[in-house]
C-alpha cells in the first residue's frame, strides 16, 4: 500500500464551489481539501462583496488566491490578490473581501 494521499485539483474544485455559490445564501461555501494532525488546506469561494470578517489565524498560514480577485486586509493595510497570487498571513487581525466572485486556499500550519 502506498503512502501518498489521493491527489486534488483545487483549481476544478474552486470553478465547482463558485459554480454553486446561488445555493449558500450567505454567499459563501469551503470544502477541506486537508485536514492533517499538522497541516489544514481549505478552498473556500465568496460572491462578489462578500467578507471574511476580522478573524486570527491559530497558526503560520497563507492564502493563495485561485480564480477572481480578493482584497486582505491587515490593520491599515489592504492588498488586492488575483488568481495565482499567494500571500503568507500577517499574525494580526485579518480579513478577505471578494471584489469578484473569488476562490482561494488557506493553508495553515497547526503548530
Amino acid at each position: 500500500m502506498g503512502t501518498l494521499a489521493e491527489s486534488v485539483n483545487v483549481v476544478e474544485l474552486a470553478t465547482e464551489l463558485i459554480a454553486d455559490l446561488p445555493n449558500h445564501g450567505a454567499g459563501r461555501a469551503a470544502k477541506s481539501v486537508l485536514h492533517g494532525d499538522l497541516l489544514r488546506a481549505v478552498v473556500m469561494v465568496l460572491a462578489a462583496g462578500r467578507e471574511m470578517s476580522d478573524h486570527e489565524a491559530p497558526g503560520p498560514s497563507m492564502i493563495q488566491v485561485l480564480a477572481g480577485e480578493v482584497e486582505f486586509i491587515a490593520g491599515e493595510e489592504t492588498s488586492v490578490l488575483s488568481a495565482g497570487d499567494m500571500l503568507p498571513i500577517p499574525a494580526v487581525v485579518h480579513s478577505v473581501r471578494a471584489r469578484s466572485d473569488a476562490a482561494f486556499m488557506l493553508t495553515i500550519c497547526l503548530t
